[in-house]
């Protein structure tokens, strides 16, 4: 069994656990109920009120939600404005103080129902499905439908469109009709791209190379945020805007003239903190102690530049590694490509044998729409010494030197938390035969990710294959295949699964062909917790290219909580043959 959990992290969700629990009674507050409530759950009041809640995992806390005594004139006229928004507007509201305790009771009565629906478009408008007849009118849910619409058309292009939306509502008959009326226009283009303002010591050359749209192409808002995101992901601007160019008197008279080419505006200004230190001390059952120091100098000797230094410490690895990142090295008639660099010595130590590795990888890369494409060089000094009488490894020295190539389509909806869309890569390198002794071999590895989500409910497969092919010598035991851990079978640590001898046993030494397959489903269980029920299966061969043998499985469950960087999340795997194999695997970020 192995478990990796890193207690610094879980010392901050207690701690964040802790604060957002409520206070107990002053003399300036009191304990606040909702009694009443049907439709609506009291929660939901509470929270338009500004009331803080003890969260739903906090169960050994005792406190009550309570109000600040000085809030309480405003309970009445806020929560009369939160029953319209939800189309309750012949709701009644009592409220009864007593010494440390206010108690408001709520009779929502009969809302107002959708009784006409009228839509006269020539768009597809999928959010107007949001209301039904014969369903409950509200007003927020009006204005979001209508914000919904507008952002659909103007990610699809239609910058001149004409929308008109009314609510007719009858409250003597508690019912309303709604009235969608669309135009959608003519497509708009993208124009010129002028950049206003930016750093000194950046070109122009490396801020256009972060433009996802080209002058006249269809305009989209979507391509707008994603240039901003790729800006803003080189590190080396302090704020920035990439807008529209506002034509002369449009802000006085926005309907003055209509544009169908749309020119675009970039402002940027420097980065003050271009200096950045983090530090960690961890531990993990798999790997023991971890320390780990980070430093990145934004904007590296101008050009948004970004140089990188790690040092780790582990019991079983050790490892230093420096990188460079050079953005828009190379343009040719529009495009750019990026430089990255990457050298470092690591020490690691397996279950058979110790490596030592000294590298040096370089690459260019190229990014367009979905598709990343990268072309680079490696070299690689390996050492192994055998720690365990395993005949199948074999010591000594291997400089290896590889060029390799990478193809990623991203098709989905997010890199963070994606709900739908498929994610397809391939990897490949050649060991170079450029001396007698060394070793030539082909790898590659192919990986598909296919993400939809129902409703609430999304469900995922991913699936990979790799092959290792020995063309002269035997390569070292670190370049073969091996499975364990949150990204292949969460039954077993990182590196515990070697070619598989049987469904509940593998060799200490990877194999040479690799198949991985894993599904899972998520479903909310509460605000931004979901649970998840996962099934893993794992089939390494010692041989290339022999893709039958025996296969390890696992299912188990997990949680994920979600956060602005991503999921964290926490899963536990178990050997479906053998139940007392199982790990217990800690993230965060989506594996999907």
């Amino acid at each position: 069994m192995r478990m990796g959990v890193m207690l610094w992290v879980l010392f901050s969700l207690f701690v964040m656990a802790e604060n957002n629990g409520t206070s107990e009674t002053t003399n300036d507050t009191k304990v606040i109920s909702i009694q009443g409530a049907k439709e609506i759950p009291a929660s939901e009041y509470l929270n338009a009120l500004g009331v803080r809640q003890k969260s739903w995992f906090q169960f050994w806390k005792q406190e009550k939600p309570i109000i600040a005594k000085k809030s309480i004139p405003t309970v009445a006229d806020t929560l009369r404005d939160f029953l319209d928004s939800k189309g309750y507007y012949d709701a009644k509201i009592h409220l009864q103080e007593r010494a440390d305790q206010l108690r408001v009771t709520i009779d929502e009565d009969k809302p107002v129902m959708v009784r006409d629906l009228q839509i006269d478009t020539d768009f597809n408008i999928p959010p107007v499905a949001g209301f039904q007849k014969g369903t409950r009118f509200e007003a927020a849910k009006f204005v979001r439908i209508k914000q919904e619409i507008k952002e659909l058309l103007m990610k699809a292009g239609y910058c001149n469109y004409q929308l008109d939306t009314k609510a007719y509502v009858d409250l003597v008959k508690r019912t309303v009709s709604l009235k969608y009326l669309l135009k959608k226009g003519e497509l708009c283009h993208f124009g010129e791209t002028r950049i206003v303002s930016k750093p000194e010591d950046i070109s122009e050359k490396v801020i256009r190379s972060r433009l996802r749209y080209k002058k006249g192409e269809v305009f989209s808002t979507e391509k707008i945020n994603r240039t901003f995101s790729a800006l803003n992901s080189l590190d080396a601007f302090g704020s920035g805007a990439v807008s529209p160019k506002e034509q002369e008197g449009e802000a006085e008279n926005p309907g003055a003239a209509l544009r169908t080419v749309i020119p675009m505006e970039i402002n940027l200004s420097p980065k003050e903190k271009l200096n950045l230190f983090k530090g960690g001390i961890g531990y993990d059952t798999a790997l023991g102690m971890r320390l780990q120091l980070y430093y990145e100098r934004r904007n590296f000797m101008g050009e948004a530049r970004k140089l990188t230094s790690t040092l780790h410490y582990s019991d079983k690895s050790q490892y230093g590694e420096v990188t460079l990142f050079s953005p828009a090295l190379i343009a040719l008639n529009g495009d750019y490509f990026d430089f990255y660099s990457e050298f470092g010595f690591a020490h690691r130590t397996y279950d058979a044998y110790n490596e030592n590795n000294g590298y040096l990888r370089t690459k260019l890369t190229y990014e367009r729409e979905d598709i990343t494409v990268a072309l680079g060089l490696g070299i690689e000094n390996i050492d192994i010494k055998k720690t365990a009488a395993e005949p199948s490894i074999i010591e000594g020295n291997f400089l290896l030197m590889y060029p390799f190539a990478n193809f990623v389509y991203d098709g989905r909806d997010s890199k963070i938390n994606p709900k739908n869309g498929y994610y397809f890569s391939a990897y490949t390198e050649y060991g170079v035969d450029y001396k007698p002794s060394a070793s030539s071999y082909y790898k590659f590895l192919l990986e598909g990710r296919l993400i939809k989500t129902f409703d609430k409910l999304t469900l995922a497969a991913v699936g990979k294959v790799g092959v290792v092919e020995e063309l002269s010598h035997q390569v070292p035991a670190s370049k073969l295949f091996y499975a364990g851990g949150a990204y292949s079978n969460r039954a077993y640590g990182e590196h515990d699964i070697g070619y598989i001898l049987s469904p509940v046993a593998s060799s200490v030494l990877g194999g040479k062909t690799w198949l991985n397959f894993s599904v899972e489903a998520d479903y909310p269980l509460y605000d931004a917790l979901y649970g998840a029920l996962f099934f893993d299966s794992t089939m390494i061969n010692k041989n290339a290219y022999d893709f039958k043998g025996e296969s390890i499985n696992s299912a188990g469950v997990g949680l994920r909580y979600l956060t602005p960087i991503g999921p964290i999340k926490l899963d536990i795997g178990a050997n479906i043959e053998d139940s007392s194999q199982y790990g217990i695997s800690f993230q965060i970020g989506q594996s999907f």
